[in-house]
């Protein structure tokens, strides 16, 4: 459930929550923000939804929190709080369900781009409401995964009584199943204590790795925070700038070096026609809404895809070790097969460690000497690398164009060709998300009986009435040989899969294909997280598999109004083509300033003078995502003449 939106100031953003509906958080969070404040930190208060609040001007958690807040911070600290509630419903109950009762919908993603909005500050305070298992919507989405992307540090108030350390550590091992960032501890002691229990819990939590920060005590009000800098060190950063290529990863300076002179006059002769790349390392949570990711279905923080991955960690390891021949294959890469074959309707398959090795191993080893391979004019380069090592004759057909390849498999059969003959294509191609005539494509194998090999990397999860994919929904897979499909774009997770009708072509490549022998196998918990996604995606109801398509038409419909050339389709792939270089790059980046990330396609990816951005569609995304996205992208077509900056693919 990632929620992004406009880029935001550098501050510190923490979220607020507990064991517990009656932990006494609004009580901590006024003390913390007081505290804060007392220290000349501007504060943000922010009660994302309260419930059991009848009217606007009902006093609520917010209100109590920040005359709790400012009775700490002092008459001169107390302008530097501030306090907001973005959500109210009447009924005391979990907010989705509150919200319903108002005849409202609760929308977790709005409140956090509403919070994006909000006024600068040095701190953040973020509270939800009740515990942090607290189910968020209707998927089981909680607390916990909010916090996992929209803060930097995690505030968990935990009763201070007898039990506390069992729910501190119940609690933490979740923290650590959901990837909660940063969760430090505050025991909050609700009703008078024995000081044998309070002091054994003071002793006992810390032994188990668990950070306390702070205590509350009912006399009086006393609080005692006795580690405040802990949490005031996870500063949150923006994107982190790509490393200078005059620097060293170590900081030491580069003494350019005769020997690699022809490297360096190549990369100068790229940064001077804008195709030089650079890789840049992006932060868990970034404030970007992503238009450039191939997570098309937004499972990759998938709760229940996560989790896979986490149990299959449990139980095999974080590395499979060995290649798949020896010990590197487990039980695990063996249920996903079955898995994928019972979903997709093939006999056999292939678990892989990535697409690239799927593609240039397949292409590369059944295709031989004395052999042909027929490819679409704008196939992946996993595949040409494949094809060309392969010694087969090598032969394009016209982009998506049946009857170029009817005539060259007619002159193919003209000639007497004694050799198999194999042709390959992507059911949706990467960088311009159209689609070839699968089904006129099939009726040439029965006619022709050529190798029929289909790329749906793209594809997967985004078509088809069991979200399979265009082969799946065409009813093909009968007539496909081979089926390439990734893990890691629409499934959330990372590798590939190769799925046959024949198990003699997948015993040839485990025979034979250096690509499958010689690499250590993927490791348990891709292929856990694989598992838990297809039977996510298997669950898709028919309504959310048809909006899938909806929402590319929407989006292609809604851009062609501002620029011209936006392809008709319903892929999750839409291709902006700029044509130069450099002012992809640059409107790229104006869109980064707006909080978007696109992708900036440049040659070799492309072809020459067709330098696009690649926008990439998410289940997640709203009206609200594509209304602003305009609105960003005519700023940056006006702006481009003037700002540089930026990089690409």
């Amino acid at each position: 459930m990632p929620v992004c939106g406009y880029s935001r100031p550098l501050m510190l953003t923490i979220f607020v929550s507990g064991n517990d509906t009656d932990a006494g958080k609004t009580h901590v969070l006024g003390q913390f923000a007081g505290a804060l404040a007392s220290r000349g930190l501007r504060t943000q208060i922010v009660k994302l939804v309260e419930t059991g609040m009848p009217a606007d001007d009902s006093c609520g958690d917010a209100d109590r929190a920040i005359v709790a807040a400012r009775k700490i911070a002092g008459d001169n600290n107390a302008g530097l709080l501030s306090a907001f509630r973005l959500a109210r419903y009447s009924q005391p109950l979990a907010p989705t369900e509150a919200a319903r009762r108002d005849g409202a919908v609760f929308s977790v993603e709005a409140l956090a781009r509403k919070a994006l909005l909000l006024p600068d500050c040095d701190v953040r305070l973020i509270e939800g409401a009740g515990g942090l298992a607290v189910p968020v919507d209707d998927d089981g989405r909680d607390w916990a995964d909010f916090a996992r992307n929209n803060a930097d540090a995690t505030l968990l108030v935990v009763e201070n009584r007898l039990g506390a350390i069992c729910q501190a550590r119940f609690l933490a091992m979740y923290c650590a199943g959901k990837g909660v960032p940063a969760p430090h501890f505050w025991l909050n002691e609700m009703r008078q204590q024995s000081e044998g229990v309070l002091a054994s819990n003071q002793l006992e939590i810390p032994k188990l790795g668990i950070p306390i920060i702070g205590e509350s005590f009912p006399r009086d009000g006393e609080f005692s925070i006795v580690a405040i800098e802990k949490i005031l060190a996870r500063h949150h950063h923006a994107e982190a700038p790509a490393t200078p290529a005059t620097e060293s990863v170590a900081g030491l300076p580069q003494t350019p070096n005769p020997r690699f002179a022809f490297f360096a006059k190549k990369l100068s002769d790229a940064a001077a026609v804008g195709c030089r790349r650079e890789i840049v390392a992006v932060p868990a949570r970034s404030g970007f809404v992503d238009l450039s990711s191939n997570d098309y279905l937004a499972l990759a923080r998938d709760p229940a895809v996560c989790a896979g991955a986490i149990r299959a960690t449990g139980e095999f390891g974080a590395s499979s070790s060995a290649s798949p021949l020896i010990t590197g294959r487990k039980t695990i890469h063996a249920e996903l097969e079955r898995e994928l074959c019972e979903w997709l309707g093939f006999r056999c398959g292939l678990v892989w460690n990535t697409g690239f090795a799927a593609n240039s191993c397949v292409l590369g080893t059944l295709p031989r000497a004395g052999d042909r391979v027929f490819a679409d004019r704008l196939i992946h380069n996993s595949m040409i690398s494949g094809i060309l090592k392969s010694g087969a004759q090598f032969r394009r057909y016209r982009h998506n164009d049946v009857g170029h390849l009817r005539e060259m498999l007619e002159q193919t059969r003209a000639e007497n060709f004694a050799g198999t003959v194999y042709v390959a294509t992507e059911s949706v191609f990467s960088m311009d998300g159209d689609s070839p005539d699968l089904a006129t494509m099939a009726k040439l194998r029965d006619e022709f009986g050529f190798v029929f090999i289909v790329d749906e990397a793209h594809a997967t999860g985004w078509f088809g009435s069991n979200g399979g994919g265009l082969v799946a929904a065409l009813g093909l897979a009968p007539k496909v040989d081979i089926l390439v499909g990734t893990l890691g774009k629409s499934l959330g997770s990372a590798g590939a899969y190769t799925l046959f009708n024949d198990e003699t072509l997948r015993d040839f490549l485990i025979n034979f294909g250096a690509e499958f022998i010689f690499s250590t196998y993927l490791p348990p918990s891709a292929c856990g997280a694989a598992l838990a996604a297809v039977r996510q995606v298997r669950k898709f109801s028919a309504t959310e598999r048809a909006a899938l398509p909806a929402l590319s038409r929407k989006w292609r419909c809604r851009l062609r109004e501002i620029v011209g050339g936006i392809p008709d389709g319903d892929s999750a792939v839409i291709p902006m083509v700029v044509g130069d270089e450099a002012e992809t790059v640059q409107i790229a980046a104006l869109l980064r300033e707006s909080g978007f990330r696109v992708g900036a396609i440049r040659p070799p990816t492309v072809p020459a003078g067709t330098a696009r951005l690649r926008i990439s569609l998410n289940r997640r995304l709203t009206d609200d995502d594509l209304e602003r996205f305009v609105v960003a992208l005519k700023s940056a077509l006006l702006r481009r003449a003037t700002t540089m900056g930026g990089a690409g693919k």
